[in-house]
């Protein structure tokens, strides 16, 4: 989702963009799939973010992390294929 926001571009001083988007991150040795948010410059295309935006996608990313919500990617002769892990927690019995 794409939305003009009352800021002006740190580049060119002209109108900016928010997007909001899931994207893949890598963390540990393990790729998340996360919602980020960041701006973009109109004039220039230059991506850019605040520190509250970057550190809520790396806090999604920990939680998922720790409840072992990864996602697998398995490149195949220039495809990916992306698989939900499956993890099993012994029960509390």
């Amino acid at each position: 989702m794409e939305k003009y926001v009352d800021m002006k571009s740190p580049f060119t001083g002209g109108k900016v963009k928010e997007v909001s988007t899931t994207e893949e991150r890598n963390y540990k040795g393990k790729t998340y799939i996360v919602h980020v948010r960041y701006y973009v410059c109109e004039d220039t295309g230059e991506q850019f973010t605040t520190t509250e935006q970057d550190q809520e996608w790396y806090d999604e990313m920990v939680l998922l992390a720790s409840q072992g919500k990864y996602q697998e990617i398995v490149n195949q002769e220039n495809c990916s294929i992306v698989a939900e892990s499956e993890t099993n927690y012994p029960s509390k019995e």
